[in-house]
């Protein structure tokens, strides 16, 4: 490490090159970017913040979006399988309950029906 230090290489290149110093230790704009303490630093952060918490456009779109819930109900209630086992409700309610009425409880009839009406519709 001491070569490296005190080579005269490295600190004419580097430690006392006007180019470094100019470029990384006092540019502006790497002040602006990247320093926490920058003006501009404080500014973007607090817009992202102010962003976050207070934008409209996000509350519209996420929270409070009409849009979004008359879609979601929509496609509920225009989906196929709903509307499929909606349909065949009464069906599925007769079956079950003929096959209650005629079956002794644990009946094998009994359990294969119910496990054919959960196979169809769940």
């Amino acid at each position: 490490m001491s070569f490296y230090r005190n080579s005269p290489k490295l600190t004419e290149t580097h430690r006392n090159s006007p180019k470094l110093t100019e470029t990384h230790r006092n540019s502006p704009k790497l002040t602006e970017t990247h320093h926490q303490n920058s003006p501009k630093f404080s500014e973007i952060q607090r817009n992202s913040l102010t962003f976050h918490k207070n934008a409209p456009k996000l509350t519209e779109t996420h929270l409070n979006s009409t849009k979004l819930t008359e879609i979601h109900h929509q496609t509920h209630r225009n989906s196929p399988k709903l509307i499929e086992t909606h349909q065949n409700l009464p069906k599925l309610t007769t079956k079950t309950f003929k096959t209650h009425r005629n079956s002794p409880p644990n009946s094998p009839k009994l359990t294969e029906t119910l496990r054919n009406v959960q196979n169809e519709f769940f």
